[in-house]
């Protein structure tokens, strides 16, 4: 479950950079 954890949350932050990088 950590792990599933851990993978989402990565999966947020590199979203969140994509976004910043487009703007």
């Amino acid at each position: 479950v950590a792990s599933n954890t851990n993978d989402d949350g990565r999966a947020q932050n590199r979203r969140v950079e994509l976004r910043i990088i487009n703007q």
